[in-house]
């Protein structure tokens, strides 16, 4: 079970009855603000939430734009809780008594230093991310965004031919750019949002990146993430780029500590308004554990993201869906979609096309030894 040293309670909240604009100066010291309904929890708000309305933040209530993050009781253990950061995508997850009262939270940060010692016998090598996505030093802003949007990261290696020359996150584009925009936007929106995405990636990316060796240990990458206040941090072998480490990465790694088999980590993003939708996310998981155990060459270890829209199209009573599915690995990445009436046969498309996708890949791989030997006595 989580010990209680790991829950903090001094955690800052917010009444789901608020506006953004009267909780957002808050966001300077928690990113992810615990959402509460009296006295029982409701939900995450997080910057990046707060910021990607093109809306008057007077208008609009937390309630109305916060998410659900899964909330623990304290007796899971702290592999479930690393895995449910990943998934969830919040590195908070609220802890609540057994009638939903909110009682403190777990944070990222706190619970990776939990797993230092173990992490120091792990190489940076087995839980960095291979071929992490870049772009170069002379790209804007508008298409770091698109590219994160398409890849399904949170940041991005700046490039200056083969050097880096910087790294730049979302939540730098948030910070830099679309606050102080936010601030200055009144009627000239469309004007002032092209100039935002006109911005150069250069002029708002962190450049003194502190790299990692790599034969060092993941210890020692989180380490250098806190010395520095840094969420990521480039691997080099031979005086080239690898991957990368993560938060999240490390979280994986503590995650897959009780798993058996190739681990997955499932996330589900809505679009829409999905209150009101019958959304069984059962759907979701046995088509996932289907594939997963079919195909664990590719997936191990991957995130597969399911950001699920409602077109508002009706036909007889059923409501039209549009899944992109988006896998992000180390051994594989890619970006389908799958659409149709009714949120099963949505998922269903989407899952069977992604299927065909990794059966052609698998159908293309180079055979071992033991296998095209064999494939010769076939012929032969």
């Amino acid at each position: 079970m989580v010990s209680k040293e790991l829950i903090r309670s001094n955690l800052i909240t917010v009444n789901e009855e608020s506006t953004v604009s009267q909780i957002q100066n808050l966001f300077k010291y928690q990113r992810n603000l615990v959402v509460l309904n009296g006295q029982k929890y409701s939900g995450i708000i997080s910057e990046s939430l707060a910021y990607r309305l093109n809306s008057d933040l007077s208008a609009i209530k937390v309630k109305n734009i916060m998410q659900k993050a899964p909330r623990i009781t304290g007796d899971e253990p702290p592999e479930q809780v690393a895995k449910l950061m990943v998934e969830s995508g919040f590195k908070l997850i609220p802890v609540t008594d057994q009638a939903g009262a909110f009682v403190g939270g777990v944070l990222a940060d706190d619970l990776i230093k939990s797993f230092l010692n173990e992490l120091k016998k792990v190489n940076v090598k087995t839980v960095m991310t291979p071929n992490p996505v870049k772009i170069t030093v002379e790209s804007t802003v508008g298409q770091g965004l698109a590219l994160m949007r398409k890849q399904g990261v949170a940041r991005l290696l700046v490039m200056d031919g083969s050097k880096i020359a910087g790294i730049v996150s979302l939540h730098d584009i948030v910070e830099k750019v679309i606050k102080s925009g936010f601030k200055q936007r009144r009627d000239k929106r469309l004007g002032e949002y092209k100039y935002m995405a006109d911005q150069s990636i250069k002029s708002i990316m962190s450049a003194d990146v502190k790299a990692l060796n790599h034969d060092a240990n993941a210890a020692r990458a989180f380490e250098l993430m806190m010395e520095n206040s840094f969420s990521s941090v480039p691997v080099i072998e031979n005086g080239q780029l690898a991957g990368i480490v993560t938060k999240e990465d490390i979280l994986k790694q503590i995650a897959s500590r009780t798993e058996r088999g190739p681990t997955v980590f499932v996330q589900i993003s809505t679009k829409n308004d999905m209150r009101s939708i019958d959304f069984d996310k059962e759907i979701i998981s046995e088509k996932v554990k289907g594939l997963v155990r079919k195909y664990a060459k590719f997936l191990d270890n991957s995130t597969i993201t399911f950001y699920i829209r409602n077109s508002e199209l009706t036909s007889r009573g059923r409501i039209h869906f549009e899944v992109r599915l988006q896998v992000v690995g180390p051994n594989y990445k890619n970006s389908i979609i799958g659409e149709g009436w009714g949120l099963r046969s949505a998922v269903i498309n989407a899952v069977s096309n992604l299927e065909r996708l990794l059966q052609k890949e698998k159908e293309t791989m180079p055979r071992t030894g033991e296998e095209f030997v064999r494939l010769l006595n076939q012929i032969l």
